[in-house]
């Protein structure tokens, strides 16, 4: 297949028609995202830092205190999911679950644009059992929309540089305004993403104003909607602003070059090397042969880019404070494994592929489930729990939510590595918070 079209090989994605096989793999998919999730819903009010904040804000009300820029979509979203589940915890889970459902649809989707339908449904199965975006399929955090808008911008987009067609151009807006929507970076994120689609695509300027409308509309829907909670639009912006330079203080702009560029660096190295380990060694080899053939692939290169640069630029230079930061990085690695491993098997096996990413999936689904979180003895420990284990399923059992400074501990990348070569007593252990009783979360119900 010639990979400079960015398209379909017609002998397993080009093919206009729905086919059974891909039916029959998204069928698997959304069984296991819902079969591997559900046990973790927790009785817990609320889960993750900001689940009070979110529960709260299920009001709609002057009190809407999710963290800016609100993420409005997902709160509607969980408001919906009341009907059927009252519980805010619940609501919002099943929200969560869903979101990571599409999400798996969409990475087994883009990966049939230039692999077997097979290798494609593996890939976005191993990315599944990866244990960071494991971990983030129940609690309530919006970061699982990045899993879905990207793939989904990407799918359509790379359909509108084969075809020209307007449907996908309009599906790509959709999906990158959609996304917005319900987390608002997304934006941000998939932005550069779209336009470059649309320029590889060689869209005409009514092509530029249809995309463009449809993406206004949804950021329209978005921050009216905010700010009519919040007090309009002015002092909306200004929460936003207030937030945004909070951030730019754990970053380059405030910490400099080692507490800042550097240690967000080693932060977002090592969330990549603990959750996708075994998958880095094919993405490698993959990336290594894309650019060796450069000339014929420099628009998927290129696309790879934007991709990445907006979520780069805003982990390394302003602030590296969630793992979730790792996922467009993620859901490139595990698509890049998988085609890895079939570059890598001589011409028509078929079996290596399969199998290498079968393995790198049960080595996800062994360290999510047997991985146990360390007593809290002394600071290496915290560290190691609050850095790595518990983004596992004891994490999540655990209610672990705790950050470093939860313990009186410095973040500071000079006292982790002084701690981690000689550890000392916790300074304190933070109380469990026993979120059924907080009092904040009785208006949860209404």
């Amino acid at each position: 297949m010639d990979e400079s079209q960015i398209g379909p090989d017609p002998s397993h994605a080009g093919a206009r028609r729905w086919p059974w096989s891909s039916a029959g793999y998204v069928t698997l998919l959304i069984l296991w995202g819902l079969v591997s999730r559900m046990p973790y819903v927790t009785d817990f009010e609320s889960m993750g830092k900001d689940g009070p904040e979110y529960i709260n804000s299920l009001a709609l009300d002057e009190t809407y205190n999710v963290p800016p820029p609100g993420n409005i979509g997902f709160v509607v979203l969980a408001k919906a999911a009341q009907v059927l589940w009252p519980t805010p915890v619940y609501a919002y889970a099943a929200v969560t679950i869903a979101i990571t459902c599409l999400a798996l649809v969409f990475v087994y989707l883009l990966g049939t644009r230039f692999m077997p339908r097979p290798l494609a449904a593996v890939a976005a199965l191993a990315f599944s059992c990866d244990t960071i975006v494991w971990f983030h399929g129940t609690p309530i955090k919006s970061y699982p929309v990045w899993m879905v808008a990207l793939p989904a911008i990407a799918y359509f987009g790379t359909g509108f540089i084969r075809n020209n067609r307007t449907s996908n151009l309009v599906a790509a807006s959709l999906a990158l305004g959609l996304g917005s929507i319900v987390r608002n970076d997304v934006l941000m994120f998939g932005g550069p993403l779209w336009a470059g689609c649309l320029l590889l695509g060689r869209a005409r300027l009514r092509d530029w104003l249809l995309g463009a409308a449809i993406v206004g509309v949804c950021v329209s829907v978005w921050f009216f909607s905010t700010a009519s909670l919040l007090g309009g639009p002015r002092a909306y912006l200004q929460i936003v602003r207030a937030k945004h330079e909070f951030h730019e203080q754990l970053g380059v702009a405030g910490r400099g070059l080692i507490d800042g560029l550097l240690r967000n660096l080693v932060k977002y190295g090592i969330w990549l090397i603990w959750s996708a380990h075994l998958a880095l060694i094919p993405f490698a080899y993959c990336l290594w042969r894309y650019v060796r053939s450069l000339r014929r692939r420099w628009r998927a290169l290129a696309l790879v880019v934007l991709w990445m640069l907006p979520s780069c630029y805003f982990a390394f230079m302003i602030s590296t404070f969630a793992s979730a930061q790792i996922f467009p990085l993620t859901l490139l690695v595990y698509l890049g494994a998988v085609r890895g491993l079939q570059l890598w098997a001589r011409p028509g096996n078929k079996i290596l592929p399969v199998v290498g990413g079968l393995v790198i999936a049960l080595a996800g689904v062994l360290q999510f489930n047997l991985t146990p979180l360390l007593e809290k003895s002394n600071q290496r420990n915290v560290i190691i729990n609050v850095t790595f284990l518990k983004y596992t399923g004891a994490g999540i059992r655990n209610d672990y939510n705790y950050n470093l400074v939860d313990f009186g501990m410095s973040s500071s990348l000079k006292s982790v590595v002084k701690q981690l070569r000689r550890p000392e007593p916790v300074p304190k252990i933070p109380t469990r918070r026993l979120q059924g009783k907080n009092e904040r979360l009785l208006r949860s119900g209404e």
